[in-house]
């Protein structure tokens, strides 16, 4: 995606009334249930929300495309985790930033690690 891309969406996201005038998507590892499986059923069991499941972590732009896609990993894994696995802080690193070279962010839940782009 393209610096300017990048801070168009940073305009609209604050546009919207965020705080943040640096934030252009959003990062967020849902639980989609499965049904139970015949082995491993511990692997994907999920105890936080008592099911079996798959987690996916995506990073959704401004504009709803979703621009990052990483999983499926075992339900029993935690945001963190998988966020550390995906890669996504080396790309964030290596690619957010605007125009002026001023770094950017992605915003997630309180389950995400705080560094300069999350």
């Amino acid at each position: 995606m393209s610096e300017r891309m990048l801070g168009i969406y940073c305009e609209a996201v604050h546009r919207k009334g965020a705080a943040l005038d640096n934030c252009w998507g959003f990062v967020d590892g849902p639980v989609r249930p499965i049904c139970r499986p015949g082995k491993y059923q511990r692997q994907v069991y999920n105890g936080h929300k008592r099911v079996h499941a798959l987690k996916y972590q995506s990073v959704v732009a401004a504009n709803g495309l979703i621009v990052h896609m990483h999983g499926p990993v075992e339900g029993k894994r935690h945001d963190a985790r998988i966020f550390v696995e995906s890669g996504l802080q080396e790309q964030l690193q290596l690619h957010s930033y605007d125009e002026d070279n001023r770094s950017l962010c992605i915003y997630g839940d309180g389950s995400y690690p705080v560094s300069r782009h999350v």
